[in-house]
């Protein structure tokens, strides 16, 4: 029997977001061939509602030393993991797991793909120097570092000095049957929408300050997803008044259905790299206002790009979002051309052939 090859992906958490989503996607298109073992550093393994049963998955949980515990003793626990685990292939994405490349690095047990997906709220407008020399020394000793957006990977190659053959662009893919919208028609017009997990660096008070500015009083807002921000979202809500327009969906494994109703998708977040909720909303067919945050610009349609704006112009951003709810075929035209746009260059299947490649030249190249 042929040997399954045995993938380790670390994760600082496993709640669905970005990367997780990715993952998953990855993992069921792989087959039969591999066998994985995922583990969450925080405990939370929320998205694995995503991958079907019949995969084989195991999920760890670590018995990490105490928190006041120095960084050598968990580099030394997690080295020690690495061997008892054995896997062919350590996928680490991340600052939050940036031990286990540290830990990987001392005679190295097994091949390593990092992955670095952007920054949290602490990084936004400055990265920390202990950080930049953590990822210089450490991840250069990986197998391969992938970004998915082309200013990380001038961050990469410029900050963090990493070597240019270790460094991949990959950019994000998604499954267009699933959001492809042909007739736009049963699109509600007045609906504006934002998927994302509730955290602060998402900056959702930006988004309904704004909504609530509109002079268009039928419009609604739909906000998708979960998290510790959703009660001062909800508080705020009631302050403007405007608790009768906005619904808020909760978390949902499949956003599909909501998202090919909007029209409008209203990103406002801090910080991005290149979001996979704004390309399931260009298959969808939607036009995009949002900060001009990671690739955002770029990964709209050259029609749409007018509708990035600074993230400290707060007036514009409000100005960009009226005129879309107030111009139907304009917000048609560009969710059209948005569509057009994902659908030729941001295509799920060729970003799993890429990565089934990567996969497998990691391991044999390390025999």
């Amino acid at each position: 029997m042929k040997k399954k090859y045995h993938l380790l992906h670390v994760f600082s958490t496993f709640k669905t977001g970005g990367p997780q989503v990715r993952s998953c996607d990855i993992i069921q298109d792989l087959g039969e061939e591999y066998r994985h073992t995922i583990i969450a550093m925080d405990g939370n393994y929320e998205a694995k509602a995503r991958i079907p049963e019949n995969i084989m998955v195991d999920y760890v949980e670590l018995s990490l030393p105490k928190s006041n515990a120095n960084t050598f003793s968990i580099i030394f626990y997690l080295r020690d993991l690495l061997k008892k685990l054995k896997p062919d292939l350590l996928l680490t994405s991340n600052w939050g797991t940036i031990e286990w490349a540290m830990a990987n690095s001392l005679r190295r047990i097994c091949p390593q793909i990092h992955w670095e997906d952007g920054f949290g709220p602490e990084e936004i407008i400055r990265q920390k120097k202990r950080r930049i020399w953590t990822r210089r020394i450490f991840l250069p000793r990986c197998s391969f570092v992938v970004v998915p957006s082309r200013l990380l990977e001038n961050i990469a190659l410029n900050i963090w000095k990493l070597p240019a053959n270790r460094l991949l662009y990959i950019p994000n893919g998604i499954e267009q049957s699933k959001f492809f919208l042909s007739d736009f028609s049963c699109k509600q017009h007045q609906i504006v929408g934002i998927v994302t997990a509730l955290r602060k660096i998402k900056n959702i008070p930006r988004l309904v300050e704004a909504f609530s500015d509109l002079p268009c009083k039928e419009s609604r807002l739909w906000i998708v997803g979960d998290g510790e921000e959703r009660q001062n979202l909800e508080r705020l809500v009631q302050e403007k008044n405007i608790s009768s327009r906005v619904q808020f969906w909760g978390h949902q494994d499949d956003p599909s259905q909501i998202i090919r109703q909007m029209n409008v998708f209203a990103l406002s977040s801090d910080s991005e790299q290149m979001p996979i909720s704004v390309l399931e909303a260009m298959a969808s067919g939607c036009a995009i206002v949002s900060t001009d945050v990671g690739d955002v610009k770029v990964m709209v349609c050259e029609e749409n790009q007018d509708f990035i704006v600074p993230k400290e112009d707060k007036n514009l951003y409000c100005q960009k979002l009226q005129r879309l709810l107030e111009d139907k075929e304009l917000c048609s035209f560009l969710g059209k051309k948005n569509q057009e746009k994902c659908a030729r260059e941001y295509n799920k299947k060729q970003m799993l052939e890429i990565y089934k490649s990567l996969y497998h030249k990691a391991i044999e190249d390390d025999r």
